[in-house]
């Protein structure tokens, strides 16, 4: 039997009320594993609050760990086989929970999530018909502003991290390897994507390349011999929601949502 994998990113889970919502539907999924592409919490009530400015570090405190306490219960809510890779929400959140809440000790997996780290070879299916699973974890966000000078060092930043984690690497079985990463690559994305990426993708034929972060379109693209596929939920729930099936009716109510 063919091992299948549900890979999906750009949740944005923003209450306890969609995270039940979410992980119901996660749960009820048929696939063997379940691969978030990071995202998976919006942090709407404190880090992206329109009113964060404005709100006192009390009350950022406090609206801090009310969103930490969602993504926690969403987590602990899945029963179904996952695997986690952070987007750029919650490596963005990592820092500002340490710095604001140093005390805190994040409970982020249970006996059903793993965390791997950066292009770490995860084995899935039988000897027979076997796959791999591996990804990485972009370290920070950068800034939105794409003309800003702040956001063209970051993005250096980021790209020279890539080059120096890749250029090492060895992948023994790219044609059977998934590569799953929360960013796109820098084709069709110059500013939301990264160079180093697209020279992954030219450098091996992976069986596939899953990532999420762009919202307002679908786009699957072929770099090198590899196809790069865009499963981000926002965009897969406005444009082509049968890619989300088999659905359900309480998260087809989460559709129209403005992320």
């Amino acid at each position: 039997m063919e091992f299948r994998i549900f890979p999906i990113g750009d949740l944005h889970i923003e209450s306890m009320e969609q995270s039940k919502i979410f992980a119901n539907y996660l749960n009820s999924r048929n696939e063997n594993l379940v691969v978030l592409l990071g995202d998976v919490i919006h942090f709407a009530n404190s880090i992206w609050n329109p009113s964060s400015g404005q709100m006192s570090e009390a009350d950022i405190n406090r609206e801090l760990e009310k969103d930490v306490s969602i993504w926690e219960g969403f987590l602990i809510k899945l029963k179904v086989p996952t695997v986690y890779y952070f987007g750029s929400h919650e490596m963005f959140a990592l820092g500002v929970i340490r710095t604001l809440l140093p005390s805190r000790e994040l409970k982020l997996t249970n006996k059903f999530v793993f965390m791997p780290n950066n292009f770490q070879i995860i084995k899935l299916g039988s000897r027979s018909d076997q796959l791999f699973l591996m990804g990485l974890h972009v370290p920070d966000n950068i800034h939105p502003d794409v003309k800003s000078k702040k956001f063209l060092q970051r993005k250096k930043m980021i790209e020279d991290w890539i080059d120096k984690e890749t250029s090492p690497l060895h992948i023994p079985e790219p044609q059977k390897t998934i590569l799953c990463t929360h960013d796109p690559c820098d084709l069709y994305y110059r500013n939301m994507g990264y160079r180093g990426l697209t020279q992954m993708l030219e450098r091996w034929a992976f069986k596939v390349h899953y990532h999420a972060h762009i919202h307002s379109n679908i786009r699957q693209i072929a770099v090198g011999k590899t196809q790069s596929i865009n499963r981000s939920f926002v965009a897969l729930s406005k444009l082509d929601p049968q890619a989300l099936e088999p659905s359900t009716s309480e998260i087809r109510s989460l559709y129209g949502r403005d992320i």
